[in-house]
Order: C-alpha cells, then sequence, then structure tokens
C-alpha cells in the first residue's frame, strides 16, 4: 500500500511545480519584452497630411475640370460665374476631399505615398501640381530622372496607380461631385464672386508676350481671353483661360504670360484694396 506524505506533495511533484513556474516565468519575460519591442500604434494621419496628398494628385484635375465646365456654359445664363468658379483654390478641392481618402487608400498606402512626397521626386511632383500663378513665383526643383528608385518605386506600386490614375477612387469621386455642387450653389447666389474689374492702368503692366516658335513656323494665330485673379497685394493668385483661341500653344502662352504680369493691387473708392478679377485678352497675330 502506496505511503502518503504527511507533509504536503511529494519531492516530484514539487520538481514538477518547480519546472511550471519557471517556465511561466520565462514565458512571462519573454512576452514582457516582445511587448516592449513592439512599435506603439502610429498616430492617426493628420487632416493636413491627407490634403497634401489630394492637393497633389487630385486638386489640378478637378479645378480643370470645373473650370471647362463653366466655359463650356457659353452665353448662359452661368456665364457670369465663371470667375467665382475659377477663384476655387487647389486648397479648397484638397480639404474637401481629404475625408475622403482613407475610405479609399488603406493606411499604409497613405502613409507610403507621403514618404514619396517627402523624397526629391515627390517635392517635384507637389511643384507641378501647384497652379501655374504659383509656380512662376516658385523655383522649380529639379525634374527626376525616369531611373530614379523612388520615382519608380512609386509608380510602380499600388498606391501609385491609384493616385495617377485618371479614374478617381469611388469615394474621392463623390467628394469630387459634392464640392462641385455645393461651389457652384455658392457662385449662383454670388457668395464667392470676387470684384470684377477691367485691367486697369496703373494696377497691372502689360504683359511680355513671347509668340511660340511652333506656332509661328505652322503659320498659326489667334486671339486668347485669360481670366486672372489679383490679390490684394497685386500678386496673380490665379489664371484660367476663358476664350481658347483653339491652339493649344498659343492658349499656354498667353496664360503663362499673364501669370508673370506684375500687378499693385486694385484699391476701390475709398482707397481700400481688394482682391479682383479681370479678363485679359491677347493677340498673336502674323502680321
Amino acid at each position: 500500500m502506496g505511503r502518503w506524505n504527511k507533509g504536503g506533495i511529494g519531492s516530484r511533484a514539487r520538481d514538477g511545480l518547480r519546472s511550471l513556474v519557471s517556465i511561466g516565468a520565462g514565458a512571462a519575460l519573454t512576452l514582457g519584452l516582445l511587448a516592449c519591442s513592439t512599435p506603439p500604434p502610429a498616430e492617426p494621419l493628420t487632416t493636413a497630411q491627407l490634403a497634401l496628398i489630394a492637393e497633389t494628385f487630385f486638386a489640378p484635375s478637378v479645378r480643370a475640370q470645373m473650370i471647362e465646365a463653366a466655359r463650356k456654359a457659353g452665353n448662359g445664363p452661368d456665364k457670369p460665374y465663371f470667375g467665382c468658379i475659377a477663384s476655387v483654390s487647389h486648397q479648397e478641392i484638397a480639404m474637401a476631399l481629404a475625408p475622403a481618402l482613407p475610405e479609399s487608400v488603406i493606411d499604409g498606402e497613405l502613409r507610403q505615398a507621403l514618404r514619396f512626397l517627402d523624397t526629391p521626386a515627390g517635392a517635384y511632383y507637389q511643384w507641378r501640381a501647384k497652379p501655374g500663378a504659383v509656380r512662376a513665383r516658385l523655383l522649380a526643383p529639379t525634374p527626376p530622372i525616369s531611373s530614379d528608385p523612388e520615382l519608380r518605386r512609386f509608380v510602380d506600386s499600388d498606391v501609385g496607380h491609384t493616385l495617377t490614375s485618371p479614374l478617381r477612387p469611388a469615394a474621392v469621386e463623390r467628394a469630387v461631385e459634392a464640392f462641385q455642387a455645393a461651389r457652384w450653389t455658392k457662385c449662383v447666389r454670388g457668395r464667392t464672386k470676387p470684384v470684377e474689374v477691367g485691367v486697369p492702368k496703373g494696377v497691372c503692366h502689360p504683359p511680355s508676350i513671347s509668340y511660340p516658335a511652333k506656332a509661328r513656323r505652322l503659320g498659326q494665330s489667334g486671339a486668347v481671353h485669360v481670366w486672372l485673379l489679383i490679390g490684394e497685394d497685386g500678386t496673380i493668385e490665379s489664371t484660367a483661360i476663358l476664350r481658347p483661341s483653339g491652339v493649344p500653344v498659343l492658349d499656354e502662352a498667353a496664360e503663362t504670360a499673364v501669370q508673370r504680369m506684375k500687378c499693385t493691387g486694385y484699391r476701390e473708392a475709398d482707397g481700400k484694396r481688394v482682391k479682383a478679377s479681370a479678363v485679359q485678352p491677347i493677340v498673336f497675330s502674323l502680321r
């Protein structure tokens, strides 16, 4: 008949418990080390970060689309609101689209896009996406070569395809449509319409026009009407082609010339400086 140990568990049982305790302590230590080595969760992307992505990859095409729609209104009832539509800034568009980005692009890919924008190649992307009037005031970064590793890595990535595709993600497209509708409504109601003036003498110097060599060689001519927004300090904040010539190279040359105009700003009768929009006609003639 077996003998019981009145003082407690037997030696084998004690040894087994010691092993379990040692294993448990080791596991706890391992888990503790893992917990210490695991990085904390990343902070959520800020609205400013999302807006930077939207401003770089979506704002230019959205504004161009809005201007084209306003221009196609022709002489109809919407024509007086061209300046209001054209004065929309890339920043306004970006802030409207920013909340839609996480619905269309996963967090890791958005962070990948931000890392790309922080490279020299990404800086060039940001500069190229700015309105021409803004680019005219900035020093252009060096364009990346096609074999630039950061550029290739981004362009070939899933997020690169998503952000550079002509087809916008569904959630972004819905945000675009909502923004465009809201802006059009505001313009029709006259809430954001800038003061409309001519280009009075003493406010802006006449543009310096360079006839494109290609157009001259092909015998192309035409008239272009360029809309411009003059800031309170005289800065040309924005431009758009109101009436094109039918020759894209002439339109581009005319808009570039207007973007480089020097203005002192527009004053109302009481001397107060205000933003003002104007239309500058430019004629390219071979005579």
